[in-house]
């Protein structure tokens, strides 16, 4: 299994909503339009993917210079031991 770890890439809400399904978080998931909203306002995504498969998000707010929040990070269970951790602060500065 190799992941590919893509970085402000377009993507679709449906993607996205897949990933909320299979990581059992409690987020709007079958709410379309508020995750397009969600990807397309973030300062930074990160993608995790399999192949074609979406597995992983992390979202981030940060002011490309000394500050990143990063509130969400979102694996699918199946891939959690899979994942490496992403350090964003080395990805964004």
């Amino acid at each position: 299994m190799a992941i590919e770890y893509k970085i402000n890439t377009p993507l679709c809400s449906k993607d996205v909503s897949e990933v909320f399904k299979s990581s059992g978080i409690k987020r709007p998931a079958d709410d379309l339009d508020r995750i397009q909203k969600m990807i397309d306002n973030a300062d930074v995504n990160i993608y995790a993917w399999d192949g074609v498969r979406l597995v992983g998000i992390a979202r981030a707010i940060t002011d490309f210079s000394y500050c990143c929040f990063d509130p969400a990070r979102i694996i699918g269970r199946v891939y959690c031991i899979f994942l490496r951790p992403v350090n964003i602060r080395k990805i964004i500065f």
